[in-house]
């Protein structure tokens, strides 16, 4: 080639002095996208938040949940841990689109470093309820606050769990907790994993015709899937076993509404279950080791049952509870008798009220009045079991209670008070019962 010519691409100069100015290659102009396009692609956009967003709900949070306890009841340091959006891929997961390699991908455990703060935000999302049917949703968080509140190994985790129960014990129409034992626990025959195997296998075979909305079953096959659910004893399943079960009838209330007419016996089971699970995750929390969580269960119980529970309470301050199998929550004498479980039960005294279900002035709601407030003078002024803020909780609720006490802090004034009130008291009540006439003050 000549001096000064052009070569191929570039200019004059270029062969001359090649390091001074090399041939740089052009790069094909790109097209700008068109008003259309832009459109296409802000719409994707959205559509794929509100996907990865809206996965954030009751399924993804009871998959991360299930990955997270283990079977020894411990918190994963590495688990299964999905997002939302993760969640969402592993659902639609065909190998013959993402490859055979993705599985692993898309199960593959991350490291937790807490694993307890980790917990306790995916049941704050499920009981948040996002993303299913009522009837699943009711099925999963039931499974799973009696799982965390009776397994976990983290107080925070089993206290919130038990709150979370009680709105659940509410419309299940659970009565009371009276002598709910776990079977595994007593030396009642109870139906081992065998036996329960027999009946989900007979529950799924005369499901599957009922399940489809395409089939049309014929009455022999309603009857025996209604027999089916009826096999189920849930008061000899002990709590692993109960779900289990529940556990499989999320299965099938992820693809069918569990209110269907047809699936009427299948819902009536769900529930079955659902109670005695939830009976035996609040009888546990009554003897939990953390106050903390023995006082969620105050709580809970009370949002369940109403004022008679505050009654038991307040019958445990006095050690006059009845008879050991009669107690209508299963609680033991020590429940009450501790600070953060005193501290609660004080609250809601002064929120809600005297408890005594009896006529207002008759000689039996006196002698309860009479009695409990003795009791609760006795929290006030015992300094060797129960701290300031128990006593001080103590003195508040009497305030709320006994309007015409002396409405102050110190111990001596309610001292005082009683001294005079309770003498007074006792010759009214003892004139209501020679003359029931008498008029009540």
């Amino acid at each position: 080639m000549e001096p000064g010519k052009a070569g191929p691409g570039g200019i004059g100069l270029g062969p001359m002095f090649p390091k001074l100015h090399p041939v740089l290659p052009v790069a094909p102009s790109r097209p700008r996208p068109t008003r259309r396009g832009a459109k296409v692609l802000v719409g994707m956009a959205l559509v794929m938040g509100t996907l990865t967003s809206s996965c954030q709900d009751t399924a993804v949070a009871s998959s991360n949940l299930d990955a997270l306890l283990d079977n020894n009841n411990h918190l994963r340091h590495y688990a299964a841990v999905q997002s939302g959006w993760k969640y969402y891929i592993s659902t639609m997961f065909d190998p013959s689109i993402f490859g055979v390699d993705s599985a692993t991908w898309l199960r593959e455990e991350v490291a937790i470093h807490d694993p307890a703060y980790v917990a306790l935000e995916n049941l704050l999302i499920l009981a948040d309820g996002k993303g299913a049917r009522e009837a699943h949703r009711q099925v999963i968080q039931v499974r799973q606050f009696s799982r965390f509140a009776t397994r976990s190994p983290g107080n925070l985790v089993r206290e919130r769990s038990i709150l979370e129960l009680s709105v659940h014990a509410k419309r299940l129409g659970l009565i009371d907790l009276k002598d709910v034992v776990d079977p595994a626990e007593s030396e009642t025959p109870n139906a081992n994993a065998a036996d329960l195997s027999t009946l989900m296998a007979g529950l799924i075979d005369t499901l599957e015709p009922v399940l489809l909305e395409s089939s049309n079953p014929t009455p022999t096959q309603l009857a025996d899937f209604a027999l089916a659910c009826g096999q189920f004893d849930e008061s000899v399943i002990e709590i692993d076993g109960l779900w289990r079960v529940l556990k499989a009838i999320e299965t099938f209330a992820a693809r069918v509404d569990l209110k269907r007419d047809d699936l009427a016996p299948l819902l009536d089971l769900s529930e079955r279950l659902q109670r005695r699970s939830v009976a035996l995750a609040l009888a546990a929390g009554s003897v939990d080791p953390s106050p903390r969580v023995r006082a969620a269960t105050l709580q809970s119980s009370f949002a369940a049952f109403g004022h008679p529970v505050l009654q038991e309470a307040l019958n445990q301050l006095r050690r006059d509870q009845p008879a050991e199998g009669q107690s209508r929550f299963g609680w033991s004498v020590a429940f009450v008798v501790e600070d953060t479980v005193a501290t609660t039960l004080f609250t809601l005294l002064a929120r809600y009220g005297w408890p005594h279900l009896g006529i207002p002035g008759s000689y039996e709601w006196r002698d309860n009045r009479f009695q409990d407030l003795r009791s609760a003078l006795t929290i006030v002024h015992n300094t060797a079991q129960f701290n300031s803020t128990t006593r001080t909780k103590a003195m508040q609720a009497l305030g709320v209670l006994m309007p015409d006490g002396p409405q102050g802090l110190h111990e001596e004034l309610w001292t005082s008070w009683w001294e005079n009130w309770s003498l007074n008291e006792l010759e009214e009540m003892k004139a209501l019962v020679e003359d029931p006439e008498t008029p009540q003050s």
